[in-house]
């Protein structure tokens, strides 16, 4: 026979007792906090248009908190994806046009290395060496 905190045990006899399911302590979306995500997520989007790094990280602090609370926030969803993207546009377009201005500069450093001081007329266009 097994004992159990002194009393016998009938290991014949199915337990009745429910197991215990372990829960997580979750803080239910109360209307303030998702009051504030909305206007979190608006920010997120307008910011994501003027200026997109900001509309990322907002963006994706109210959609932290949104999925901490329980409920869905679209507009940070969309404030956040636009904000990486019109980031990743702009970063394109900064190094694409430091690229073209170098070999535009380049270019017309060898046309003057090549005709030398002075103003000359080359392909239709003006040249001032110096």
């Amino acid at each position: 026979m097994t004992m159990l905190n002194g009393q016998p045990i009938d290991n014949t006899t199915p337990s009745t007792a429910q197991p215990v399911v372990a829960t997580t302590a979750t803080s239910a979306a109360t209307p303030q906090s998702r009051q504030v995500g909305f206007v979190a997520g608006l920010l997120a989007l307008v910011f994501a248009f003027v200026f997109p790094i900001v509309g990322a990280v907002i963006g994706g602090v109210a959609l932290g908190q949104a999925r901490k609370g329980g409920y869905r926030n679209p507009l940070a969803l969309a404030g956040l994806i636009l904000g990486i993207v019109f980031s990743v546009v702009i970063v394109v377009i900064i190094v694409g046009s430091i690229v073209l201005g170098v070999g535009l500069f380049t270019s017309i450093l060898d046309v003057c290395r090549e005709l030398g001081p002075g103003i000359h007329t080359y392909n239709g266009a003006t040249y001032e060496c110096g």
